[in-house]
């Protein structure tokens, strides 16, 4: 299952040894994600190929330099898709799942699960959509947000 297309601006599947900080980009734009944290693969749970990402702490995540290619928001921004598979193993606390944080409030954007309020929160350019969700622990759930003529969904 690859996904990779001339639209594809970064996808990694986050296959490798365990233990491994090595997250790859395998779409065109090959960018380097470096690793913050405890962030890892790891073997113990999978979707697809046998490893996935682990980010189990507030203080672990993965990280790339600025690109324009994470610049979703603004006056004549184009239609996008973002999309993963994602695993919880605990839901205290908002879960940050992917972002563009530099100039938050006016090109960066947020993707994040509230679970105080049980809302998939997409904050983008000073502005908020929501999307009611309870997920489970244990369980994995394919998330995506996509602007489509100027409509977000998630």
């Amino acid at each position: 299952m690859s996904g990779n297309d001339s639209y594809t601006v970064a996808l990694l599947h986050c296959d490798g040894s365990n233990g491994s900080t090595t997250f790859t980009d395998t779409s065109k734009s090959a960018h380097a994600f470096t690793a913050a944290g405890s962030a890892q693969i790891s073997t113990a749970q999978s979707k697809f190929g046998g490893a996935s990402g682990n980010v189990n702490s507030t203080l672990d995540y993965i990280s790339s330099a600025d690109s324009t290619d994470w610049n979703l928001g603004g006056a004549g921004a184009g239609d996008y898709t973002i999309d993963f598979w994602i695993r919880f193993t605990g839901l205290a606390g908002s879960q940050y799942l992917i972002g563009a944080e530099n100039a938050l409030e006016t090109n960066g954007w947020l993707f994040y699960l509230a679970t105080a309020t049980n809302q998939l929160t997409l904050y983008q350019g000073g502005a908020s959509s929501f999307v009611s969700w309870t997920p489970s622990v244990n369980t994995w759930y394919h998330s995506a947000v996509q602007r489509s003529g100027g409509t977000v969904t998630a």
